[in-house]
């Protein structure tokens, strides 16, 4: 997983460990760096701050009191990529959310974000799997009335987990299927309602009016953008667009298992500077594994 990330930070600690750093080449090492970087799917403003960030700690000054120039480098590249991580503001654990809600006799909303075709409705499904592992109950809310065929795909994921499924006919309100889940959800004492939207553009306008009175009416507890880490900065800018637009709380980051590039992750962070929840690393439902900030930084520079 990973691996062009990897290499990529491996090769820069290589050279720049085994030369006299003066500004001069520090400024084309970077600049060579820069490009790599922006090759593995990082945001150019990401990758601008990861260079500062080097070229400041690289002064003469600071480089000149340490002798393990290889070290030295790779705790300054380790560090620059941290403090992007570091810059999610939310430290959101789903389970204590359902907990809380539960011990308050009522679900947790979370609201899914995204365009078709990035693993939206798969990873409601195995979030809701995730949960139901951990002894919590859910239900969906087929809130998609745009897509044709998109209520029979949520209807499939809930027959195969035994989940109900709210559903309105095509074409119709997608705010009131939201409002019948949660009028459900609390009748029945369900712990968590997992929301499915309409997966258009992001830059398409009735898209984010109608998820704007979806949240109008639902009052989210999360909303949930998912993206896929193989479509590199595309990702970046569908987080960034709904970020601005409605707001996101966390991400959902899928087909980690086949992404060697590994930016995309930290450019989704950057953008809406709220936390990834869970990586896609399967077509299973027990393939979502929670996000650690650390166990990402430990898999860049293994030890």
């Amino acid at each position: 997983m990973f691996e062009k990330f990897k290499d990529s930070l491996k090769n820069f600690v290589n050279k720049i460990s085994t030369k006299t750093i003066t500004a001069e080449n520090l400024d084309n090492q970077l600049d060579k760096f820069k490009t790599d970087l922006v090759g593995l799917d990082i945001a150019y403003n990401a990758v601008e701050d990861i260079a500062e960030y080097i070229k400041e700690e690289f002064s003469g000054e600071k480089m000149s009191r340490f002798a393990r120039k290889k070290t030295y480098t790779q705790n300054i590249l380790r560090d620059s990529i941290e403090k992007i991580l570091k810059s999610a503001e939310n430290d959101i654990n789903i389970l204590k959310i359902c907990q809380e809600k539960k011990d308050q006799d009522l679900p947790a909303i979370f609201l899914f974000l995204g365009i078709n075709g990035q693993g939206k409705t798969t990873s409601i499904a195995k979030l809701a799997y995730y949960l139901k592992k951990h002894k919590f109950t859910s239900v969906f809310a087929g809130c998609d009335t745009f897509r044709a065929g998109a209520i029979e795909q949520i209807q499939k994921h809930a027959d195969n987990l035994n989940i109900k499924l709210i559903k309105h006919e095509y074409k119709t309100d997608a705010a009131s299927v939201a409002f019948d889940a949660i009028d459900h959800a609390e009748a029945k004492h369900i712990n968590a309602v997992l929301i499915d939207t309409a997966g258009r553009m992001e830059t398409n306008q009735n898209l984010i009016r109608e998820l704007n009175k979806i949240i109008r009416v639902s009052e989210p507890t999360l909303k949930i953008f998912v993206g896929s880490l193989l479509s590199g900065n595309t990702a970046y800018e569908q987080a960034s667009v709904f970020n601005e637009k409605v707001g996101v709380d966390g991400s959902i980051l899928t087909m980690a298992d086949a992404d060697i590039k590994g930016g995309a992750a930290v450019s989704v962070i950057y953008s809406t500077k709220r936390p990834i929840l869970f990586l896609g690393t399967g077509q299973s439902y027990d393939d979502l594994e929670p996000f650690d900030p650390k166990d990402f930084i430990d898999l860049l520079f293994p030890k």
